[in-house]
């Protein structure tokens, strides 16, 4: 395997040993990839499907019903265990498209609740429960220091 490494000079081209401490950490860090797209990305139960996105260490998870999201917060929580993470829920949030009010997820992740809120940024797109703009525009201008 080659790398390159950044020095004063520029850039220098390295080779890494297979069996090599380096080569042991890339090799690990593609099965934590690879068991992360395969587990937490894409589910199925019956007629109910969800589905996630991941860049970095941002996710997003999306489903049909309660039951497939909770099945997928069981996935992630597993996942995280083995590769020995934690995942704060206050860092987390659950936005419902288009529902009653009065409906509630009741999602906990590891000891705590998901907070459910009415917008959720995700990758800098802010996104509101009817998905429409005014999240955004209201942000922008409060930000901006704009009244209406």
């Amino acid at each position: 395997m080659r790398t390159q490494t950044a020095n004063p000079g520029g850039w220098r081209e390295e080779r890494v040993q297979a069996g090599g401490r380096l080569a042991a950490r890339v090799s690990s860090l593609s099965d934590y990839v690879q068991h992360f797209h395969q587990r937490c990305l894409y589910w199925t139960g019956g007629r109910e499907e969800g589905a996630g996105l991941a860049f970095a260490d941002d996710l997003v998870v999306m489903g049909d019903s309660r039951t497939i999201l909770r099945k997928a917060v069981v996935q992630i929580e597993v996942w995280a265990r083995r590769w020995e993470m934690e995942i704060n829920p206050k860092k987390c949030g659950i936005i419902t498209f288009y529902r009653s009010e009065e409906e509630r997820m009741g999602i906990h992740i590891g000891e705590g609740p998901i907070p459910e809120v009415k917008s959720y940024t995700y990758l800098g797109v802010e996104q509101d429960q009817n998905l429409t703009r005014k999240a955004v525009v209201e942000k922008r201008r409060s930000s901006s220091g704009v009244r209406r």
